[in-house]
């Protein structure tokens, strides 16, 4: 079904568009992946797990548990290894390509003529909700501005997709390991 609505994602993207794949992808920036600053997504992941890490234990102590973020990829991938590979196609390659071309590209792209803050807060805000996790709203809030600043700076989709894929990579690499 992920794999469904991210196919979905991208079809609604071009048809809202009404831009050809060739005009989508330049609009975008993703010609070319600028190798100079691949540096600054990187650098944005470790900054938004010690900022996760720090809300968890902000919750923590205020005994607010139901605000802990909780995976939203289901433990019960990592019994199989079919379903564990496609799970890891679907949050590694899917999500950050999908995601990243809906909230970012489309939506803060198009609310950015109202200026920076009011297209990051509202795209990051969805993009936060659409997770289904009351404890990832903050969080994943934080993260969604964050991308938006990715892709504002850069003029590329391709940092905020690397930013996604790293971070759910680690992610990922805990769910399968724990």
């Amino acid at each position: 079904m992920t794999a469904v609505s991210q196919a979905a994602i991208i079809a609604i993207t071009g048809i809202i568009t009404g831009l050809t794949g060739r005009e989508l992808v330049r609009s975008l920036g993703l010609r070319r992946f600028p190798l100079a600053g691949a540096w600054l997504p990187l650098a944005a992941v470790i900054a938004a797990y010690v900022g996760t890490f720090a809300w968890v234990q902000a919750v923590e102590r205020l005994g607010l548990g139901w605000l802990e973020p909780r995976s939203t990829v289901p433990i019960e991938i990592t019994r199989d290894d079919l379903t564990l590979s496609i799970a890891a196609a679907v949050t590694l390659v899917g999500a950050p390509v999908t995601e990243e071309l809906f909230f970012r590209g489309l939506i803060f792209g198009g609310f950015s003529r109202w200026g920076f803050w009011p297209a990051a807060l509202l795209s990051a805000l969805l993009f936060s909700l659409v997770h289904f996790d009351p404890g990832s709203v903050v969080p994943f809030l934080a993260i969604g501005i964050a991308l938006a600043w990715l892709y504002q700076r850069s003029a590329t989709l391709w940092y905020p997709i690397l930013f996604h894929f790293a971070f759910n990579a680690v992610s990922f690499t805990i769910l399968a390991f724990t």
